[in-house]
């Protein structure tokens, strides 16, 4: 056939490695049309050591059977795979008996543990008996075709067919076996009665749809405990991974690591997006080496800015990105904010209602990507305390284009039949020397309105209490607009595992403060508020500066 020559020095040149491994892929299925043997002696020279160093490291290994596996797609690397291939060599080499993957869909979890992690290991191991379990055996019978399919190919063939060939008497879709006495068998969760393994993997036991039913969840959960959670061949020595996007809080990960012995599982978790509270830290002594926050898992594939990808979070919700995305599933309804407690009832305020009305904004400053820039406006009726929310306007808005909207929005809140000082606009000062500087250039901006900032004081959960009871006691009505939605949407999902709570954040700051206001217009009967007081039905316009129907 001809020698290729490896550079050993280009290896983690995924350009290199791609076009290395795709010359000899084709130079083996010449040779395989050719008739020439494959499996005789094994490979020599050069070939066994690069078979070696390919058996030594699953993240090596992964990179030159992708070309096998993909080959009309080009690799893209990425640290969370290396990650991934880390703690898997590690479980077999005995060292971590129980993991659990926690990572967004679309990141190759099923391609890394379900084919490439399996057919690594049959290269030092190929008595092995494996099991994967799956939710759906469709996904079982793709994953092990791939597998059967990479062990044929020359490639593998010609560096470690030499060490076992697959049983010919038993090869159906779900199950085949070698001639060392490994096999590789494909069920569903339901229907792994009677079955075990040398290791166990378990690749989405849940169905998306499924989770929302208790009945259907519960069953999943009762089968891994009652029948799954047994089955190794070798307690002692055996393994199991479980692998999965979030979906609930109480899916098979949340199951197990709710009665799971501390250190028992290992548990490796990479959001979507970065949170430094819920930085993942293993025994292996790896940590998410992110520091943003916010900061994506693998820009390199799922650009930030693709339109696509704010679509597909859009499509996802605030239960999927919470839960498929960043891992941290909250609850549909009984959390902190529920939609049914958010009245809609009003298309505006009632007439003769005087009110006081204040902006608050949560400032970002990220261009197409991470936090959002949120400015909500929030009233309160004098007479019965009622709040009344009038608009949101949001955005994912560099620095300057930020603070342009910021001051277009007063000059919009103070057209007639208000003014100036009908609106104060409010701002939270982050901490440190840095945001008390930045709030006060916000009241540079708004010089000539009434603004103010001041530091907050506890976690924005505790500090959003206040407004959470007015919610559940029925006293926040919530104006129709473009934004409620999106609004109502956020509030139900807040959350510690939320995407987004720039406007739970803005509710809260708005209510915590006009609450202290009306507390001091009933002392003095309203003449000694600081707000001029204005009837509730103005503010019908059209917005000129961006189209918003305020």
């Amino acid at each position: 056939m001809g020698a290729v020559e490896l550079d050993w020095g280009k290896l983690a040149d995924p350009d290199y490695t791609a076009g290395v491994y795709r010359t000899r892929q084709l130079l083996d299925a010449a040779a395989f049309g050719l008739g020439i043997a494959r499996t005789d002696e094994g490979p020599t020279g050069a070939a066994l050591d690069e078979s070696n160093v390919l058996r030594a490291s699953l993240r090596a290994y992964t990179r030159a059977a992708w070309p096998i596996l993909e080959p009309a797609k080009r690799f893209v690397p990425g640290w969370h795979l290396d990650a991934v291939a880390e703690h898997l060599e590690a479980v077999g080499r005995g060292e971590i008996k129980r993991l659990i993957i926690n990572v967004p869909p679309g990141t190759m979890k099923s391609l890394s543990v379900s084919v490439l992690w399996m057919t690594f290991d049959w290269a030092t191991n190929p008595w092995r008996r494996w099991l994967f379990l799956t939710h759906d055996i469709g996904l079982g019978e793709r994953d092990s075709r791939k597998c059967r399919d990479l062990i044929l190919s020359p490639w593998y063939q010609g560096r470690w067919g030499h060490l076992y060939q697959l049983s010919p008497d038993q090869q159906t879709k779900v199950n085949f076996e070698n001639n060392r006495k490994g096999n590789r068998l494909a069920k569903t969760m339901s229907g792994s009665r009677g079955h075990g393994g040398d290791m166990t993997v378990i690749d989405d036991p849940h169905d998306t749809r499924s989770t929302v039913s208790d009945v259907m969840r519960d069953e999943t959960i009762r089968t891994y405990d009652e029948e799954i959670s047994s089955r190794l061949r070798d307690m002692r020595t055996g393994a199991a991974v479980l692998m999965m996007q979030r979906l609930h809080q109480q899916d098979l990960t949340g199951h197990i690591l709710d009665i799971a012995e501390p250190g028992h599982w290992t548990h490796l978790m990479l959001p979507m997006r970065f949170d430094p509270a819920r930085r993942c830290v293993t025994v292996l002594g790896f940590q998410d080496p992110r520091q943003t926050p916010g900061e994506w898992l693998w820009p390199e594939f799922f650009p930030p800015d693709s339109p696509a990808l704010k679509e597909l979070e859009k499509t996802l919700g605030p239960y999927g990105v919470a839960g498929q995305w960043q891992q941290n599933p909250i609850a549909r309804e009984g959390g902190q904010f529920e939609r049914g407690w958010f009245l809609t009832d009003y298309d505006k305020v009632p007439n003769g209602s005087k009110m006081v009305w204040v902006r608050a904004w949560d400032a970002a400053g990220t261009q197409d990507g991470g936090a959002y820039t949120c400015g909500l406006l929030m009233g309160l009726r004098i007479t019965d305390g009622l709040i009344f929310i009038k608009h949101v306007i949001r955005g994912q808005w560099g620095a300057g284009v930020r603070n342009g909207i910021i001051k277009a929005t007063a000059q919009n809140d103070a057209q007639p039949p208000w003014n100036k000082s009908s609106v104060f606009h409010l701002f939270e000062q982050e901490g440190g020397s840095g945001g008390k500087d930045q709030a006060k250039s916000f009241m540079t901006l708004l010089r000539g309105f009434r603004a103010d900032y001041g530091p907050s004081t506890g976690d924005k959960f505790t500090r959003a209490d206040p407004f959470s009871g007015a919610c559940k006691n029925g006293d926040v009505h919530v104006l129709p607009g473009p934004w409620r939605e999106d609004y109502l949407d956020e509030m139900e999902a807040a959350g510690p595992g939320a995407a987004y709570l720039d406007q739970m954040d803005c509710s809260s700051l708005a209510y915590n403060w006009l609450m202290s206001q009306w507390e001091y217009a009933k002392a003095t009967g309203g003449v000694g508020i600081n707000l001029e007081l204005l009837d509730g039905d103005e503010l019908t316009r059209e917005s000129p500066w961006l189209g918003v129907n305020l």
